[in-house]
């Protein structure tokens, strides 16, 4: 059987958001399709997103919001969401214990990764927990962080993460702070959508999609 590489960019450092890739890949369920998954982290420790518009991944790990705010700037953007990592959105604020709640965040700290869409989902959590986020001071979060560390250092008070990854780490961490997260899907219905999610390049997608195996 021919092998074809396909090449996959993760969001971030490897995590459990990858897991089921890389437990394919170690079943070796790829294989048996015919497929060798070549997994790699952008250079950068960014989202694989921009790596499929420069060609150089096939598929790509990102973010609703992340898609969201490229399509804002050019709906004809050659990008498409085809899968759908968990069936609900497990991306919340992560504070540290002087947030008891989304709306505590009024007169506090928050770390931003720049996107428009991320800073509006902040927003509207707050604002609909009954806070007021034009009273919220807004830092640049570095790419290269550690959201558990920087929390109980008093960087900032609350981070946009995922539960199954940062969340978690919080809860096994040995810092001396009292860490809380919430679900933003549980303060705004309308933010239960799908992230992270699995994209591709409309222009590799379509041309090897009479390739590909179907169960891919």
């Amino acid at each position: 059987m021919k092998t074809e590489t396909i090449r996959l960019a993760l969001e971030w450092i490897p995590n459990t958001n990858h897991t089921g890739f890389y437990t394919a890949i170690e079943n070796g369920y790829y294989a048996d399709e015919g497929l060798n998954l070549s997994i790699f982290m952008p250079d950068d420790h960014g989202d694989g997103r921009d790596w499929l518009l420069q060609g150089k991944a096939d598929f790509a790990i990102t973010e609703q919001m992340s898609l969201s705010d490229v399509f804002v700037k050019d709906q004809q953007t050659p990008l498409v969401a085809i899968a759908a990592l968990t069936d609900h959105n497990l991306s919340g604020l992560l504070t540290n214990h002087q947030i008891s709640r989304p709306k505590d965040l009024t007169g506090n700290t928050y770390a931003t990764f720049g996107y428009p869409t991320e800073q509006a989902i902040i927003r509207d959590t707050i604002n609909a927990d009954g806070g007021d986020y034009n009273q919220v001071t807004i830092v640049p979060n570095d790419m290269i962080f550690d959201p558990v560390k920087d929390l109980a250092d008093q960087k900032y008070d609350g981070i946009f993460v995922y539960h199954h990854w940062e969340g978690l780490m919080a809860r096994l961490s040995d810092e001396n702070e009292d860490y809380h997260f919430y679900y933003v899907k549980d303060y705004v219905p309308e933010f239960d959508y799908y992230t992270p999610v699995l994209a591709a390049n409309t222009h590799f997608f379509w041309e090897s999609t009479a390739t590909l195996p179907d169960d891919f």
